[in-house]
């Protein structure tokens, strides 16, 4: 096994570039959080710190009302929450607002949309005529 000397004059890299990455995107702090996270937050501590079920329900139904989500919701955000703490909350949707499918599929689908409108919703002469027993 060999050793190797380090001497003092030589360059060590220092710790600066990480740091100066670091602070230039500082984590998000309490005080910068929106009035909406802030709210989530408060509903569901209170939904997380209701002594029994029944008020436990109460809450929920409160919460969703509020909120405008469904109580199913709620619940998924409670176990969110539990799992990886209340900065769950503040991260929405990572492709909120833009196009999940892409430009071609996005034209082609709009293309054969307005063509079904146009053309393909007719039905033929033939068809129209109805028999009926006599």
């Amino acid at each position: 096994m060999s050793m190797q000397t380090i001497s003092p004059d030589s360059s060590v890299p220092s710790e600066e570039p990480k740091l100066e990455q670091q602070l230039s995107n500082p984590p998000m702090l309490l005080n910068e959080i929106s009035s909406k996270i802030e709210q989530k937050i408060d509903l569901i501590d209170a939904i997380l710190q209701a002594p029994d079920k029944k008020t436990r329900k109460d809450a929920i139904i409160q919460a969703a009302e509020t909120l405008g989500k469904t109580t199913r919701t709620i619940r998924l955000m409670m176990e969110k929450v539990k799992e990886e703490g209340v900065a769950a909350l503040a991260v929405g949707r990572p492709d909120a607002g833009k196009f999940r499918i892409s430009d071609e599929w996005f034209k082609f689908i709009v293309k054969t949309y307005e063509w079904g409108r146009r053309d393909g919703s007719r039905t033929r002469a033939c068809f129209k005529t109805v028999t009926t027993r006599q």
